[in-house]
């Protein structure tokens, strides 16, 4: 969806998925999110600012590509992180 804004907000604004990065995230760290949804979707939130800025800078990289990388370089993390729980039946 376009936008409008001043020029100096950059060329592009990015809107991820709260669902999806949530689902990815659990995936990537084999872990369950046992926290509260607002905080995923400051997560995700916090995500999208960071790659947006990024982008805009014009250093394109594929979305999965720089989350590999980066899904911990945002301040919410740690919350995140202590509500992340060990999968059920695994040792």
């Amino acid at each position: 969806m376009p936008f409008k804004a001043d020029s100096r907000c950059g060329l592009m604004n990015i809107e991820l998925n709260v669902n999806v990065i949530w689902e990815e995230l659990e995936t990537l760290i084999e872990k369950d999110y046992d926290g509260s949804h607002e905080d995923m979707e400051e997560y995700t939130r916090q995500i999208e600012v960071e790659y947006t800025n990024m982008c805009n800078k014009g250093r394109m990289m594929h979305f999965w590509d720089w989350f590999l990388d980066n899904y911990r370089d945002v301040d919410i993390w740690d919350t995140i992180e202590a509500n992340m729980k060990e999968r059920e039946g695994r040792e």
